[in-house]
């Protein structure tokens, strides 16, 4: 089994929770959780929530099932981690993908 991991368009909500707009020719929104220090892309045309390997997690024989990214290509899957979040006030437990990417990610399952 497959999930496609979409790469486009943002949904702007709630009031901010310590967003930011990042780079000038694109509008970007990240929420940056005070608990771990990581700035996550909001993407909400992204299916779940997907956080890149720890080093431990890339040694692992653990894979999971592939997402696929939007251009048809698959991203390695390591399992999925239950992360403590906390957003200004905004305190959560999520459950996250362990993939080959680069940037931790909120999709719309969070939203």
């Amino acid at each position: 089994m497959s999930t496609t991991l979409h790469a486009s368009g943002k949904r702007l909500g709630r009031p901010s929770v310590v967003a930011a707009a990042a780079g000038q020719k694109h509008h970007l929104l990240y929420i940056w959780d005070r608990h771990s220090g990581r700035r996550f892309l909001v993407d909400t045309g992204a299916e779940v929530s997907v956080l890149p390997p720890s080093s431990t997690d890339t040694r692992s024989s653990k894979n999971g099932p592939p997402l696929t990214a939007t251009n048809g290509s698959n991203i390695r899957t390591y399992g999925v981690h239950t992360i403590p979040l906390n957003f200004n006030s905004w305190r959560f437990k999520w459950i996250f993908t362990i993939a080959d990417v680069s940037q931790p990610l909120l999709g719309a399952d969070f939203l």
